[in-house]
């Protein structure tokens, strides 16, 4: 795997190795689409970029290189796991503990969030 990221798929990769959670800098997301600063046109190219490869940002994309940005992979457990979450209520996410490996990952996903809502 290369990093910084040559290209999106590299990033997909990344994302994937880090269990479809990961966190990285929009500089290296920009550089990876092939773009130089991070204008509005080219903020709204990013979001069309990840979008096209079934990433999710968790984070609030800004003007801003070295924003770290939480994405996860849109269709895989994970994915699932994460939007479950963000929009059900406490009830619906205790519900979800029988899911395999996901009472460690409710608590990130939760550490993650608060962070988000910061």
């Amino acid at each position: 795997m290369a990093w910084p990221p040559r290209d999106m798929n590299d990033v997909v990769e990344y994302v994937t190795w880090q269990g479809d959670l990961a966190e990285i800098k929009l500089g290296d997301i920009r550089d990876a689409c092939g773009w130089g600063r991070l204008k509005v046109h080219v903020l709204e190219k990013v979001k069309e970029q990840l979008d096209k490869h079934d990433l999710v940002p968790l984070t609030r994309l800004r003007q801003n290189q070295q924003q770290r940005v939480w994405l996860y992979r849109r269709g895989t457990p994970m994915g699932q796991l994460l939007e479950s979450t963000r929009l059900l209520s406490e009830a619906g996410i205790e519900s979800l503990r029988s899911v395999p490996n996901s009472v460690p990952r409710i608590k990130r996903l939760r550490e993650i969030v608060g962070e988000i809502d910061d």
